[in-house]
């Protein structure tokens, strides 16, 4: 009796501990552990107006271009935004220039970078000028010649030259030797010329070099490219409405007028014109004609992010226009 007493007295009293001991896990769990609720609002503010504007460009390389003729290019500004914008534009010119020419003993060779282009259109086959052909020609490379002048007796005078021809139609220029040899024409010491490679860019901001630099890189290449203004459009002797006006202080044309939302600028260019006198090698230098668009609101705050002088012709004719021209 007294040992099933003392059994239900155990046992009791492990039901008692395994309680006690549960509230207090219970307890420390829930010291630890609890449910949290948040809410969030975000609320956005913006402006009205979007700002944007868009280099609209009319170009087409002619990879033909021959001296005397003009390439057009247009180079405008539209306003995609909702708001009225101010717009300047500036250049950047970079000019490369082969080095040499130099001479090579054979055509196609590794070191020829770009050769020396010429042209054929105006001389004759000089094999046809002399009735037992050419010797001494090696293959690919053709003899041309064009009549001087015409001899007593009949006989007559010409000017020879030598041309490879290559994979794209163009020849490539050739030195040699001609000597007439009764009615044979032999040709010797011929040297195919082409370029190594070009030296370091000549090149011209005209937002941080100016002008000045642009003289300096027009006396490199002899004036052989000319840049054409629209002329209705750019007047550069003082700011006028609805035209763009070039800022000698900066190195950038300001367009002097308001640009309204799904409004163009005028073209401030026409294009360029390849100079009449230009010679053959020029063919070879690679010009880099860069335009930068840049604009802020029609707002005099923003004017000031261009750093334009106040009183400067530039700025005031801007802030004529900013103010409603009156």
């Amino acid at each position: 009796m007294n040992q099933l007493y003392i059994k239900k007295l155990c046992s009791k009293g492990f039901l008692l501990v395994f309680a006690l001991l549960y509230s207090f896990v219970a307890v420390v769990g829930s010291t630890y552990s609890w449910i949290t609720s948040a809410d969030t609002r975000v609320n956005k503010f913006a402006g009205e107006d979007r700002l944007e504007t868009i280099l609209v460009e009319v170009f087409e390389p002619d990879m033909d271009w021959k001296p005397g003729s003009s390439i057009a290019k247009e180079v405008s500004a539209y306003n995609n935004g909702t708001a009225d914008m101010v717009v300047r534009l500036f250049f950047e010119e970079a000019l490369k220039k082969p080095e040499g020419p130099v001479p090579f003993t054979a055509p196609g060779d590794s070191g020829i970078v770009l050769p020396e282009y010429c042209k054929i259109s105006d001389r004759e086959d000089a094999a046809t000028l002399f009735g037992g052909g050419l010797v001494g020609v090696p293959s690919g490379l053709t003899v041309k010649a064009r009549p001087l002048k015409t001899l007593v007796g009949g006989s007559n005078r010409y000017e020879y030259a030598a041309y490879y021809r290559l994979d794209d139609g163009r020849y490539q220029r050739v030195t040699a030797s001609y000597e007439p040899r009764g009615n044979i024409l032999a040709v010797s010491n011929i040297r195919y010329w082409g370029y190594t490679g070009y030296a370091a860019p000549v090149t011209a901001a005209w937002r941080e070099t100016l002008p000045e630099a642009i003289d300096r890189l027009v006396a490199d290449t002899g004036k052989m490219i000319a840049i054409n203004y629209n002329s209705a459009a750019f007047d550069d002797t003082s700011p006028a409405a609805g035209k763009w006006c070039y800022n000698r202080g900066d190195g950038c044309f300001y367009y002097i007028g308001k640009l309204a939302p799904g409004e163009f600028t005028p073209s401030l260019l026409e294009g360029f014109t390849l100079g009449a006198d230009t010679p053959v090698s020029y063919s070879a230098i690679r010009l880099n004609f860069t335009v930068y668009l840049e604009s802020v609101s029609a707002a005099a705050p923003a004017l000031g992010e261009w750093e334009l002088e106040p009183g400067s012709d530039v700025y005031e004719a801007l802030m004529h226009e900013i103010e409603g021209g009156a």
